[in-house]
């Protein structure tokens, strides 16, 4: 979520949801039905972020997780697909 320029995480299963949010000079804290969902330091600058990796969907955190080493032979798996991607575009 965003606030004076701020963005916030909040866990995945709320986003669309209605929340409310209470900012100190210090703190940023996000409830659900009255229920604390998020807290956060708050960011000192404009475009700065605060993100929790347990708020991210699952698939986000196994890709956080990955190894340097898992994740270039994903892109090189997925890489191979490509001709055939593009020959099915030029058609």
């Amino acid at each position: 979520m965003r606030l004076d320029h701020g963005y916030y995480s909040v866990p995945w299963q709320r986003i669309g949801e209605r929340l409310w949010v209470r900012a100190t000079a210090e703190m940023v804290s996000i409830f659900h039905d009255h229920e604390l969902v998020a807290s956060h330091s708050r960011c000192a600058r404009p475009g700065e972020s605060r993100t929790v990796d347990d708020h991210l969907p699952p698939e986000a955190q196994a890709f956080l997780r990955q190894t340097q080493c898992e994740t270039i032979k994903s892109v090189v798996a997925e890489s191979a697909k490509l001709p055939s991607v593009v020959a099915g575009l030029r058609r």
